[in-house]
């Protein structure tokens, strides 16, 4: 941008300051001629009225830019407990989804193949005593209804909105794929592990934007929020490798391979289920 688009934005955003400046010059030139004192005289008047306005807009501006970035720290400060509550509760979740993925793969392998129609007790084959309801995210109270979301920036807003979002997602297909009949185990909590991740790294993002690292909300650990979220992210994509890995043994190990138990066993990718 240069000095003239510069100086015009200036002037446009303080509409009182150049009509004041252009009086206090008229009054100027009129006050060196004694003919036009008088005139001088009510052109200063003019001018200086113009400059207490103008001065007066820039107070109102700035209390209103005062109390604008006020309203936005105490909404920060009034929903980031929620914030935190969820981004923890998912990071548990996470961490549940890809222990029983992984479980429940190995036990794919030790089976050997997956024929269809699928065992009727294939749910029951892993139990690590976990349940429907330990893989729903906590939900937001608060959003969207709370006065105080209206205060937050534009950024920080559309941020928390599309987090918020992915957990209804994540709660929706938990509700509807627990335990479905004809579907593989590992292959449903390969998407709740899916699912989680989107989520989360949605959190970092949010925690970020709201400048915060830790937590309060949960049983002490080593390293911040964003550090364990990170270390979460790293360990899933580990055990999905481990897991492809054990996968293409075992089927190089197979004397006589069955494509149909290859195509149904892909949990290791990111399958959806069918």
């Amino acid at each position: 941008m240069n000095l003239k688009t510069t100086v015009i934005n200036f002037f446009k955003t303080n509409p009182h300051l150049g009509p004041s400046l252009f009086l206090f010059c008229l009054g100027v030139i009129f006050l060196t001629t004694t003919r036009f004192a008088t005139v001088s005289g009510a052109l200063f008047g003019a001018g200086a009225s113009l400059l207490g306005a103008w001065i007066s807009d820039i107070n109102t501006r700035s209390r209103e830019f005062n109390s604008k970035i006020k309203k936005e720290n105490e909404a920060v400060q009034y929903l980031s407990p929620e914030l935190l509550r969820t981004v923890v509760r998912l990071l548990h979740i996470q961490e549940r989804a890809i222990i029983n993925f992984s479980v429940n793969w190995a036990e794919n392998i030790k089976n050997g193949e997956l024929r269809l129609p699928l065992a009727s007790n294939i749910h029951d084959l892993v139990n690590l005593g976990d349940l429907k309801e330990d893989f729903l995210p906590q939900l937001p109270h608060l959003y969207p209804n709370a006065i105080q979301f209206k205060d937050l920036n534009g950024s920080k807003a559309i941020k928390l909105v599309l987090y918020y979002d992915s957990l209804f997602e994540l709660e929706i297909f938990v509700k509807d794929w627990w335990k479905r009949e004809g579907q593989v185990p590992s292959n449903l909590f390969n998407q709740i592990s899916h699912i989680s991740e989107k989520s989360l790294r949605l959190a970092l993002e949010c925690l970020a934007e709201f400048e915060i690292n830790h937590s309060n909300y949960d049983t002490p650990h080593v390293g911040t929020i964003p550090e364990r979220i990170s270390k979460a992210l790293e360990g899933a994509s580990q055990t999905r490798e481990r897991c492809s890995a054990n996968f293409a043994k075992a089927k190089a190990s197979r004397t006589d391979p069955d494509p149909e138990f290859a195509e149904k066993s892909t949990g290791c990718q990111n399958m959806q289920p069918t």
